[in-house]
C-alpha cells in the first residue's frame, strides 16, 4: 500500500530529521572545499533544505541561487555544490545540509567501504569520535524510516545511491517527468512556492535522458536481447551524466543480472551425462 503523503507527514519527517541531525558529533571541517561536490541527499533532506532556504531567503537571493550557471564539475560523474561560496568557502545552507555533510570525515566511513566514496582526508581525526558501523547504520535505518513515509520502497543500502544529488533534486522539483516516484516527489515539492520565482534553472544532469535509456533497457532485455541490453549499460557506465553515482550503480546491477542469466542459460543448455556416465545422445529434431 502506497504510504500517505502531505504537510503532516512532512513535520513528522522533518522533526525526525532535525533529532537526527543535533545527535551527530560534530566534524572538524577546514573549509577546504574539496568534498563539496553536489552531495547525495534523501528526498526528505531535500524537502527540509528547499523548506529551509524559502523560509530563510528572499526571492532574489533565492534566484540567484538557483539559477547559477557557474557550477563547474567537481570530479567525474558530479558537479561542485552549489551552495558553496567560491569566495569564503563557506556554506551557503549549513543549518540545514544533509546528513553526508555532517558526517563526512567519519573514519567509520572508511571502514564501510562505501563505493565511490573518497573520505575527507582534512579533518582533524583524533577528534572525532570513533563511530562504531552499528551506530553509522542505525542512523541511516533512521533516514529510511522518514523516507519510507513517501515511498515504501525506499531502501537502506548503499546510502550514497539512495538518493540523489542537489542537482537532480532541483530538477525533480521544477519537472515532473510522469513517472514514479519522481511524480511523487515533484508534487511534494509542488507545494513550495517555486512557480512564484523567476527561474531559468535548466537540466543539466539529464536526468530525463537517463531514465529513457534505463526503460530502453528494461525493454530490449524482456526480448532477450541480451548482446544490446549489455550494450545500453556500458553506456549508462562510460556516458555518466552530472547525477552523480546513481545511475552507475543501478548499471552496475542490471550488468550482474545479465551476466547470472547468461551463465544460468548456459548451463541449462549444457548436454546432460547418460545414464552409462558417457555423453548424452543428442535429442532428435
Amino acid at each position: 500500500m502506497e504510504r500517505p503523503t502531505g504537510e503532516k507527514n512532512f513535520t513528522i519527517a522533518r522533526r525526525q530529521l532535525g533529532d537526527l541531525y543535533e545527535s551527530l558529533p560534530p566534524v572538524s571541517c577546514t573549509s577546504c572545499g574539496k568534498c563539496c561536490a553536489s552531495p547525495h541527499i534523501t528526498f526528505v533532506e531535500a524537502m527540509h533544505l528547499f523548506n529551509w532556504l524559502f523560509e530563510t531567503k528572499p526571492a532574489a537571493e533565492l534566484e540567484a541561487l538557483f539559477n547559477a550557471e557557474t557550477i563547474a564539475q567537481a570530479h567525474a560523474f558530479n558537479f561542485k555544490c552549489r551552495f558553496e561560496n567560491l569566495q569564503t568557502r563557506l556554506c551557503e545552507v549549513h543549518p540545514a545540509r544533509g546528513f553526508i555533510c555532517r558526517v563526512f570525515g567519519y573514519p567509520v566511513l572508511d571502514r564501510m567501504g562505501i563505493e565511490g566514496m573518497d573520505n575527507c582526508r582534512e579533518t582533524d581525526r583524533p577528534v572525532i569520535p570513533n563511530v562504531r558501523t552499528s551506530r553509522m547504520t542505525g542512523w541511516l535505518d533512521r533516514l529510511a524510516w522518514m523516507n519510507r513515509l513517501y515511498y515504501e520502497d525506499f531502501n537502506r543500502a548503499p546510502y550514497h545511491i539512495s538518493g540523489f544529488n542537489i542537482e537532480s533534486w532541483l530538477d525533480i522539483a521544477v519537472t515532473d517527468y510522469g513517472r514514479q516516484p519522481f511524480s511523487l516527489y515533484h508534487a511534494e515539492f509542488a507545494r513550495l512556492p517555486f512557480n512564484q520565482l523567476n527561474l531559468t534553472f535548466s537540466d543539466r544532469t539529464h536526468l530525463s535522458t537517463r531514465l529513457a535509456k534505463i526503460d530502453l533497457f528494461h525493454q530490449v532485455r524482456a526480448r532477450k536481447d541480451r548482446h544490446r541490453a549489455r550494450m545500453i549499460l556500458d553506456n549508462l557506465l562510460t556516458s555518466e551524466p552530472m547525477t552523480g553515482t546513481f545511475f552507475r550503480f543501478e548499471a552496475r546491477r542490471c550488468l550482474e543480472s545479465l551476466t547470472a542469466a547468461a551463465i544460468a542459460a548456459a548451463g541449462s543448455a549444457a548436454p546432460r551425462p547418460s545414464a552409462s556416465g558417457g555423453p548424452a545422445s543428442p535429442t532428435p529434431a
